[in-house]
Order: structure tokens, then sequence, then C-alpha cells
């Protein structure tokens, strides 16, 4: 390292520059990545020295620990009941005389902890304008698919209206026409 013309101070300092500088230039690179959605990312890539760098260092320095604490786990006191306190009878003595009743569950006063679990907000997937954009567009190409579609079905029911129309005309000429013939035959006999 050319130790000759830097105190070790400065050294220090140099590799803690080059660290941060690795750092920060690997969290970009992986920020880049997820913004491309698959695709090559136009950021430089590290060279090899920073690849053994951040193979040292370890990519959870960069992108920190994804995991979610849960957090400590206090122990919940139960609550005692009067009952408790109360000696058991035999279940034959109960049976042979049926006034007696167990004495009702009355919580002792004592003050309670209430203990609750910590609130983790996980935070919603951001959206990407892209993919709305592209949502709008496949929307509106459906809206002009079903428009044309539409409009294709109307003109094939026109047509068949008017198909429909000449059938019955030439249906009306031939009935009027063997009227004729069956008049005209009527008539010479």
């Amino acid at each position: 390292m050319g130790l000759g013309s830097r105190s070790i101070e400065k050294w220090q300092l140099a590799i803690a520059r080059w660290k941060s500088k690795t750092k920060s230039k690997s969290a970009a690179m992986k920020i880049a990545i997820q913004k491309t959605g698959g695709g090559p990312s136009k950021t430089p890539q590290l060279n090899p020295i920073e690849e053994r760098l951040m193979c040292l260092l370890g990519w959870k320095s960069v992108t920190g620990d994804e995991n979610i604490e849960i957090g400590l786990k206090l122990p919940v006191a139960e609550r005692k009941l009067a009952r408790d306190k109360t000696p058991v009878q035999n279940e034959v003595e109960v049976l042979r005389d049926g006034t007696k009743s167990p004495p009702p569950l009355v919580a002792i006063n004592e003050p309670q902890k209430v203990v609750r679990a910590p609130v983790v907000k996980a935070i919603p997937p951001q959206r990407r304008k892209a993919v709305s954009v592209r949502t709008t567009t496949e929307k509106s190409k459906k809206f002009v698919s079903m428009n044309r579609m539409h409009t294709e079905h109307m003109e094939k029911l026109v047509k068949i209206e008017q198909y429909t129309s000449v059938m019955s005309q030439a249906l009306l000429s031939i009935s009027q026409d063997f009227k004729r013939l069956v008049d005209s035959a009527t008539d010479k006999n």
C-alpha cells in the first residue's frame, strides 16, 4: 500500500472512505436493480476488489436486516379467582344436597398489567407508475375492442335485417306468382 507517504491515521481514513464509497455504490446498484423490473441496471458495477470487500463486509451491511423484530415476550400473570381458595367439596355431597351451588366466580382485585403485542406496521409496496399506466392502457384497449365489437355486431344485425327483408319480398312475390298460376288454372277449367 505504500506506507511511506501517508501516516497510519490517513490510511485508516482512506480505507474508511473506500468502504463507505463501496457500500453506497452497492446500495445504489441494488436500488437500481429493484427499479428495473428484472432488466439490466444502468448503474456502474462493482470491480473485483470492491466485490471482495463486499464479501468481507457482507451484504447485510448495505441492505440491513430485513427481519421484523418481535420484541420481548413478557410473562402474563394469570388472574386469581376467589373460587380457587375455597375447599373443594365432594361431588357426592353436591348431588345429595341440590341447594348447594358453587360460589360465584369473582376476580380478586389486583392490579393487572395489560401486555399488548407491539404493533408492526407493514409498509405496503409502492405502486410503480408504469403499472398503473399499463392497467389504464389495458382498460382503454378493452374499451376500444368492446366498442369495435359492438359496432361489428350492429353491422351484422343490419345486414341480417336487410337479407330477411329481401327474402320476405321474394317469398311474397313467389306466393303471388303461385296465386296467379292457380287462378289461371282454375279459370281455364
